[in-house]
């Protein structure tokens, strides 16, 4: 019997969107249902910028400047939850709440 979990098949079961970025910014993930949520595809989302998502008002601001978290003893997980406004594709706005975590 393998017990070994597949991760991406995880990430895209799962009914939340899941969005991942570098500390640059640059979506390096994103689930089947963070398309249904922001209207962009995998495609249309990998190697873009969080700012796709970002209200102008927002765009600019460093995730260090939205969340709890610095650059210190990143040598544990560290997360904050946070509801911040986000944009979709077709230019509504939404109310998201997200989780910011720190891994190294």
């Amino acid at each position: 019997m393998d017990d070994e979990v597949d991760l991406h098949q995880l990430i895209e079961a799962i009914g939340d969107a899941v969005v991942v970025s570098n500390v640059a910014g640059k979506i390096t993930l994103w689930n089947r249902a963070a398309e249904e949520m922001f209207g962009y595809t995998a495609a249309e989302a990998l190697g873009q910028n969080l700012d796709i998502i970002t209200p102008e008002r927002f765009r600019g601001a460093s995730l260090g400047r939205l969340s709890p978290l610095d650059g210190k003893r990143r040598h544990k997980v560290r997360q904050a939850n946070l509801r911040v406004p986000a944009i979709h594709k077709d230019g509504h706005t939404l109310s998201i709440a997200f989780t910011v975590a720190n891994a190294s």
